[in-house]
């Protein structure tokens, strides 16, 4: 197909720009390239554009507008002024601020879009743009060298007439920005051929990366490892691309042609030449689609220069440039490069034939789980309804709201019972049960704030609810959305615009609701807790229980131990003092003998000698002596001492009396203090 219209797209202000003296990127590159084309005379056979500048707006059709006006204002002059959102956007050593950073921003997405357009309007059937192809910058970040991802910008454009897009990267590192953009939606498949390991950047790619939600399995992954050579490369590559046409079936082919796969390259690792990328592109030519092809890394500009001018040759048609560089304003800055094409490096190639055909075979299986074309959605889809899928973070889910001064309206809708969904029944263009299945896929993806018809409209509701207004209108331009599982109400009102509404439950509600049940589970394991805690204590209030009672049972058998020990010295008192009383009978019978008198001295003290009972005597038991009182007479004097016995016997039965008292009290306070405490446990 050597006879297909290309288009080249090119501004000649892009070789001004410089991220810095030491940096890897070099815009430069750029300018090289565009001196070797117009050497070989490839200008001539090309219908030449100069680039349209992509404006605010044009930008912000995938970027945050918080990002682009960031990008906007920022100078390095400046930059101390936006230090407090350099990290939030990504801005340092890697994608550093330089002067032009905007312009030349504008100028790489400016000629994607405007190929995009061309391609779209079938004004050509290939669209060049060496300066495009920034693959790493994210919505509200830069990456990677990446500022604006104009290849996410072309592809939204191509979207607004081509139901599919393939997205094809050659780059040596994983296009993850695009992906990322993509990942939510069958209308994009991505496809990316990589290095991929441990520390590599961007530490993406996996070959089990494949999408999510709607957009699952419609990301292709091809990892691979040091040494690439060129048929290595171009076996892969053909038979991913075969087998993705067959099943996804692409009505147009957006190619990133990173040349740092080169052998070289200060920042690659394979070890390719310019046949093997340029077999690439000239197979992805042969397909017959309408082409976006766009540059990429690389960062060995005369290398790079060498790279683009030779796959600009084979998208022509050009048979064999001559491998002697033609002379060149910018190329003599290289004069030791003669040569067109380069040579390889000695290294080992560490892709082993068996592993890149399991690699292949995996891919396979992925690509068999998706809808076999032309079921994917054929229709034309407004990028107003796209950007529910490509969205993909809480800052991106919601549209600035803050642009109610530039002419957006924010207005609430009353919610009117009495105002129910209606159609035209004879209208077959408007189909509600497949309008329903639209809504029952991933309503996680689905975005608070919906912009058409350059109008915001907020609905402040948390259960879901779609809005169509003048739905006959709306379907017949074939309004595509892919989204959410809970239709609440359809509402029609023909006074408005053409406008759908779409509102989701708020995220803090749902985060809300994650809390209270995290926080449900949190008390039932406190509980659970709690319960084992108190069969801790039950145990140890038994075996407390059990040690009073004992120790109870102890004090009172000591206490009976007492009593009993001191009724047994009564008992030995008593009989010592009987036996005391005998003895003191025999000495006084010796006292009458001795006084001659006998038992007449005993009459005549009034017989009171045989009323002398065992009380007469004190006993000391410590010595065993006795102590006996006499009278004046020194006679013995009885009377007092049976009086004193008796005193003292009274005594001792006090004493016996106290002590069974104190044991006893001692013994109920005890049973007291036991009984207290098993109430108290």
């Amino acid at each position: 197909m050597s006879n297909r219209k290309v288009s080249y797209f090119y501004d000649s202000g892009i070789g001004k720009f410089n991220y810095g003296g030491d940096h890897p990127m070099k815009p430069k590159r750029i300018r090289l390239t565009n001196d070797l084309i117009t050497g070989y005379g490839l200008h001539s056979k090309m219908k030449i554009y100069p680039i349209n500048r992509s404006t605010f707006e044009e930008l912000s059709q995938y970027h945050s507008k918080d990002y682009v006006k960031f990008l906007k204002d920022v100078t390095p002059d400046c930059k101390e002024i936006f230090t407090k959102v350099l990290d939030k956007f990504n801005v340092g050593e890697d994608s550093p601020i330089f002067d032009g950073l905007f312009e030349f921003s504008q100028i790489s997405a400016g000629g994607s879009v405007q190929g995009a357009r061309k391609l779209n309007n079938g004004e050509t059937d290939i669209a060049i743009n060496w300066a495009g192809g920034l693959h790493h910058a994210k919505r509200s970040e830069a990456s990677g060298f990446c500022y604006i991802n104009d290849i996410v910008l072309g592809i939204l454009e191509l979207l607004k007439y081509h139901p599919r897009v393939l997205y094809i990267d050659i780059d040596i590192h994983h296009g993850d920005g695009v992906e990322k953009a993509f990942e939510k939606t069958d209308r994009v498949m991505t496809c990316s051929f990589h290095k991929y390991g441990k520390g590599y950047f961007p530490g993406t790619g996996s070959i089990n990366d494949v999408g999510f939600n709607k957009g699952e399995n419609y990301a292709v992954n091809f990892p691979l490892n040091d040494g690439m050579d060129d048929e290595s490369y171009f076996y892969i590559f053909k038979r991913t691309i075969d087998i993705i046409m067959n099943y996804y079936q692409p009505s147009a082919i957006v190619l990133q042609c990173g040349a740092d796969t080169l052998a070289h390259d200060p920042l690659g690792c394979f070890n390719l030449t310019l046949k093997g990328p340029g077999e690439c592109v000239k197979y992805v030519k042969g397909l017959g689609k309408p082409l976006l092809v766009l540059g990429g890394g690389g960062y060995n500009p005369k290398n790079v220069a060498k790279c683009w001018v030779y796959e600009t040759s084979l998208l022509i048609g050009e048979t064999e440039l001559s491998n002697i560089l033609p002379d060149s304003n910018y190329f003599q800055d290289y004069p030791e490069e003669t040569k067109l094409h380069i040579e390889t490096l000695t290294m080992k190639n560490l892709n082993e034939k068996k592993h890149l055909d399991k690699t292949f075979f995996q891919i396979l299986e992925h690509l068999k789980q998706i809808e076999p074309a032309p079921s994917v959605g054929t229709r034309t889809v407004p990028y107003e309804t796209l950007k529910f899928e490509i969205t993909s973070s809480e800052e991106e889910d919601e549209l600035d709201k803050r642009e109610e001064k530039g002419g957006y309206l924010l207005e609430e809708e009353e919610d009117d019972e009495d105002d129910e969904f209606s159609w035209d029944e004879e209208d077959n263009d408007f189909n509600l049960s497949s309008t329903i299945d639209y809504f029952e896929e991933s309503y996680d993806q689905l975005p608070s704030f919906l912009l058409i018809n350059n109008k915001i409209k907020k609905r402040e509701k948390q259960k879901p609810i779609l809005w169509i207004d003048n739905p006959n209108i709306a379907m017949k331009n074939r309004i595509q959305i892919s989204l959410f599982n809970n239709i609440n109400k359809f509402k029609h009102n023909s006074n408005k615009d053409n406008i759908i509404i779409i509102q989701r439950e708020p995220e803090e509600n749902i985060e809300n609701k994650k809390k209270i049940e995290e926080r449900g589970k949190v008390i039932e394991k406190e509980k659970e807790k709690e319960k084992e805690k108190e069969k801790e204590k039950e145990k140890e209030r038994e075996k407390g229980n059990g040690g009073e009672r004992g120790k109870g049972m102890e004090i009172e058998k000591v206490n009976e131990n007492k009593i009993q020990q001191k009724q047994e010295n009564i008992k030995e008192m008593e009989i010592e003092r009987g036996a005391n009383i005998e003895k003191e009978k025999q000495n006084r019978n010796q006292e009458e003998i001795v006084n001659g008198k006998g038992n007449v001295i005993g009459k005549e003290q009034g017989g009171i000698h045989e009323n002398i009972t065992r009380n007469e005597v004190n006993i000391d038991h410590k010595d065993k002596q006795y102590n006996m009182n006499v009278n004046e007479n020194g006679n013995i004097d009885r009377m007092q001492i049976l009086k004193e016995n008796e005193k003292k016997m009274e005594t001792g039965k006090e004493e016996m009396v106290n002590l069974n008292k104190n044991d006893n009290e001692k013994k109920n306070h005890e049973e007291q203090t036991i009984s207290n405490n098993e109430k108290k446990y």
